[in-house]
């Protein structure tokens, strides 16, 4: 949903996405205060379609989930300085 206008991403019990406000103006126009709301509730609401099933976006949420994973080994072996398996 925002890899084209900012970035996103978060962990099993949180998530986040970060939209510079200029990407966001140069994909969706020059919006008002209100017109800026309303557009983001409407790839909040998308997003959450997607996450109950009533859309197929990719990554899909499983796809998303294998990926966190390799994400959370990588952080875990750089700290640890040790090879470690994905689970």
């Amino acid at each position: 949903f925002f890899s084209d206008i900012g970035s996103a991403g978060g962990h099993r019990a949180m998530a986040k996405a970060v939209m510079p406000m200029r990407a966001f103006r140069d994909k969706f126009g020059d919006l008002s205060g209100e017109q800026v709301s309303a557009r983001l509730q409407e790839l909040v609401a998308q997003f959450l379609q997607t996450i109950a099933g009533g859309s197929e976006n990719r990554p899909d949420f499983r796809e998303a989930w294998e990926i966190q994973k390799v994400v959370d080994t990588a952080i875990c072996s750089s700290r640890e300085r040790a090879w470690l398996t994905i689970p």
